[in-house]
């Protein structure tokens, strides 16, 4: 991602680019105007960016830029089925669940074919960037989405 804005100093001031709080992953000065920031891994739709020059950060406001993370997919399920009283762990499979940095917010829902929210699992718990498990709710139907 490419920050812009003013003040980044020279070269060697070695500017760091934050996103949501987390330091890039690498980052590159371009100029006094702009740096390319490595995003560190995470999740949302409007996390604030900023810019660390000399241990300085820069001044967050309403005007200041956001960085949305793509939505995730899930691309497995395992066990793809389980009895209606719920109960079951079930593992959800994705390719970007984000770090442990988001394991408290991590909320699993089954159901919800066509848009709707389904039932919120009886309890969520990350795994790792690509899994989480989710004990199931009492539910009844077949086939629907997680």
């Amino acid at each position: 991602v490419t920050i812009q804005g003013y003040g980044f100093g020279f070269s060697d001031s070695k500017p760091t680019g934050k996103i949501a709080g987390r330091e890039c992953g690498r980052d590159e000065w371009i100029s006094d105007s702009a740096i390319a920031c490595t995003t560190p891994a995470g999740q949302g739709a409007q996390d604030q960016i900023a810019v660390v020059v000399g241990g300085q950060e820069s001044k967050q406001t309403d005007a200041t830029p956001t960085f949305a993370y793509t939505g995730l997919a899930i691309t497995a399920v395992s066990p793809d089925h389980g009895p209606t009283a719920g109960g079951t762990e079930v593992t959800m499979y994705s390719d970007d669940f984000g770090d442990s940095f988001h394991a408290q917010t991590i909320e699993a829902t089954v159901g919800g074919r066509g848009g709707g929210h389904g039932s919120v699992c009886a309890s969520a718990r990350w795994l790792s960037a690509s899994a989480v498990a989710c004990t199931t709710p009492p539910g009844v139907g077949a086939g629907l989405d997680v």
